[in-house]
């Protein structure tokens, strides 16, 4: 390859993918959790000259991170074809599943259904393995097209100060494929005339 082809492959822009599903009235919550909401506060007409909207919603709507997060190594786990956010019919996660992703210097789990336990799950065993291993997990996550391979995961929490949860806009970026950055070689260093000092 020439240094040419090296260096257009190099400055190839490199994807991003959306895996956050909408939030929106039809986003799904856990049964009898907060849905959202969204209503003009403010209405534009001859003595307003703004919309402006008032919105409710649980901070586990929709991609959510659960609190505390900046941690290293994750894992996104696709469980189904085409993610949906309902809680009726869902993949949860071992928690034995989980003990063993801890031992692999894991500290954020990502998985595209509603929960990593069962909606109907009494004790939330799997929430709990995470709590046990200092594990992180972020849910709802869309992962339809998302092929196997390494991304870096781009999920920034909103700054809330006292919630257990929220909402994220998660994205992942391509990585650099092997040998595809260019680094220019170093000129080659010309010959000084004769009696000339460096």
């Amino acid at each position: 390859m020439t240094a040419s082809a090296s260096h257009r492959l190099a400055s190839k822009p490199l994807k991003i993918r959306d895996i956050s599903p909408a939030v929106e009235e039809q986003a799904a919550v856990f049964p009898g959790d907060t849905n959202y909401t969204q209503q003009l506060h403010f209405s534009l007409s001859p003595d307003c000259p703004v919309n402006v909207n008032s919105i409710t919603l649980s901070p586990h709507t929709s991609a959510h991170a659960h609190a505390l997060h900046d941690l290293p190594a994750r894992v996104l786990l696709r469980t189904t074809r085409t993610a949906s956010q309902s809680w009726e019919s869902f993949t949860a996660v071992a928690p034995e599943t989980l003990a063993q992703l801890a031992t692999k210097n894991i500290a954020l789990i990502g998985i595209d259904t509603p929960s990593i336990d069962p909606a109907d799950s009494p004790d939330l065993p799997s929430h709990h393995q995470l709590l046990a291993h200092g594990l992180r997990v972020l849910e709802n996550l869309v992962l339809d097209d998302v092929s196997e391979g390494d991304y870096e995961l781009i999920a920034l929490p909103l700054k809330l100060m006292r919630a257990d949860a929220s909402p994220v806009r998660a994205i992942l970026r391509e990585l650099p494929r092997q040998g595809a950055i260019l680094r220019e070689p170093a000129p080659h260093p010309r010959p000084l005339p004769k009696g000339a000092r460096e």
